[in-house]
């Protein structure tokens, strides 16, 4: 057997240890090439720590992949297969398999164990007869509910954009041949640079929609995009769900604030809540956003309490749960290094979302502490929105905005003026002059939004609703078809529950240009040949 060679198989599979047997009726030792794909989590390669289970893992192929030839296949790949280490076969799904060119790429569903350089799956090839088995739902369907390629040429056919998962393809407005271009995997679609649309003047623009999407009521949900921003920094949408006169969530870019990147919860019952990041730029971009909506099960804090002096403790949980302004004493009057004030919830949590009514100006610090068992301990991890440091300003609790930290695992109940619960503090550690003392309106602990940007987290945030969501899924445009992105975007989905964040690392680590997690061989005791990934191309 040619493992790349096709001599001895059942000899063959002997020595190495692993049936070729596979899926249904089919025999692997039919085939006459197979190679193993090592799959490198350790920190010479994915770097992720914990294993993925039914991870859509992407596998690139060149005419410089070792070990691997398409003059040896069938022209449309119709013949690929792969399968575990002993020998059972694995699902996947052709994204593109261009024989001509040299170029494919195949999603395929694989368990990956964290911190592992010598895991493997092998690919096989090679058998004239083979029927295509390429399964988009049964790679797609580990949470899934919706996984776009975008790989169409540009069309405006009703349900013209498959859907992985079977469940949701999307038409195009104003889409024509050659929108669609390479981008980070195969194919992508460009809306242009001058993306517009201006229904008065009958200009419709560029995007893509379906008009029911998957109820997301009750669920937390991951949605996923790569993005590359063409034109100008204008307020635009990417990725959204929900309706225009009613609630929804969006992705876009909001150049009105310093953090262009946007997150946007919009609920018309309690209004517009948005968390951001920096980096909505010109370069390919991997986003990631978890909109958890379940933990903790109550966002409302279970004890609010101002100290000050140490040792004097006021009761604030009614004026922290309300909405009535200006009525949480953050900092008193004349204020003293450690004076603090408490957020306690019945469980553990990860982000706490504080509005205020006055913003603060001065110069103090705060330190954010939890309660270990024995001792108030500094918080690891914090991403601390409420600073402003404008204007002279260095301290916290001077903007409204979340501080979200890292759970520590002995993070133990206590008692604060009477209530037990698990607890924060923001101490003032130092303080030299106030101008305008910080007075909140409310704070609340959840749920939560988390954005990943490239695999790294880069902001987590607490929100002040929970929407029923469902109804119009739109690429490239909000809800009412008006400010339309100006880019490309490529690999847009979305997932019910919250990935963890190895998962999502896995995401960009696996996909990126230029990555290199992935070694190919012979089917047999050679040496691995690492094969850097290359952007996608199309020669």
């Amino acid at each position: 057997m040619d493992r790349c060679n096709v001599a001895a198989a059942v000899i063959g599979a002997i020595f190495f240890g692993v049936s070729l047997s596979a899926y249904g009726a089919e025999d692997y030792t039919q085939w006459a090439h197979a190679c193993n794909i090592t799959l490198n989590s350790s920190a010479t390669g994915a770097n992720v720590a914990t294993q993925q289970l039914g991870f859509p893992v992407l596998v690139r192929l060149t005419s410089t992949t070792p070990a691997f030839s398409f003059a040896q296949t069938q022209a449309g790949g119709q013949d690929i297969r792969f399968s575990k280490a002993d020998g059972t076969h694995i699902p996947y799904q052709i994204e593109r398999f261009d024989q001509t060119n040299q170029v494919a790429e195949i999603w395929v569903k694989a368990d990956v164990n964290g911190n592992d350089n010598s895991q493997y799956i092998s690919m096989y090839w090679g058998n004239g007869t083979a029927v295509d088995s390429s399964n988009g739902a049964a790679v797609f369907n580990n949470g899934f509910v919706g996984a776009w390629h975008l790989n169409e040429t540009g069309n405006i056919n009703a349900n013209g954009y498959a859907d992985a998962t079977g469940a949701t393809p999307l038409t195009g407005v104003g889409m024509v041949a050659g929108d669609d271009t390479i981008a980070v995997i195969g194919k992508g679609q460009n809306f242009g640079s001058a993306n517009v649309s201006n229904i008065l003047a009958g200009v419709t623009g560029k995007y893509l929609a379906a008009a029911a999407g998957p109820s997301e009521t009750g669920k937390s949900i991951t949605a996923m995009i790569w993005t590359q921003l063409t034109g100008a920094a204008s307020q635009q949408y990417i990725f959204n769900q929900g309706s225009a006169g009613g609630n929804r969530w969006d992705l876009g870019v909001n150049p009105t604030n310093p953090f262009p990147f946007e997150f946007d919860v919009i609920d018309h019952t309690s209004g517009n809540f948005a968390t951001d990041v920096a980096g909505m730029d010109a370069n390919w971009h991997l986003w990631a956003v978890t909109y958890d909506t379940l933990t903790p099960a109550n966002p409302a804090l279970a004890g609010a309490v101002a100290e000050g002096p140490v040792g004097t403790f006021i009761d604030q949980t009614v004026p922290a749960n309300n909405v009535t302004a200006n009525d949480m004493t953050l900092i008193r009057a004349v204020p003293a290094v450690n004076d603090a004030y408490y957020f306690g919830n019945a469980t553990t949590f990860r982000a706490l979302g504080i509005h205020l009514g006055t913003t603060g100006t001065g110069v103090w610090t705060i330190t954010w502490e939890y309660w270990n068992g024995g001792a108030w301990t500094a918080l690891g991890g914090v991403l601390d929105g409420t600073k402003n440091t404008a204007g002279g300003n260095t301290g916290s609790l001077t903007l409204s905005g979340s501080v979200s930290f890292t759970q520590p695992p002995n993070w133990a109940t206590t008692t604060v003026d009477g209530i037990a619960a698990f607890w924060i503090r923001a101490r003032l550690s130092a303080f030299t002059s106030v101008t305008t003392l910080p007075i909140g309106t409310q704070a609340v602990c959840g749920p939560t939004v988390t954005i990943w940007k490239d695999g790294n987290l880069a902001s987590t945030s607490a929100l002040w609703t929970r929407p029923t969501r469902s109804g119009e899924i739109d690429i490239a445009t909000r809800t009412d078809h008006t400010l339309l992105f100006k880019g490309i975007v490529d690999e847009p989905s979305i997932a019910v529950g919250v990935r963890s964040a190895d998962w999502i690392k896995l995401c960009y680590q696996s996909q990126k240009p230029g990555a290199s997690w992935q070694s190919f061989a012979p089917k047999g005791p050679a040496a691995p040949i690492i094969s850097v990934q290359p952007v996608s191309q199309t020669k």
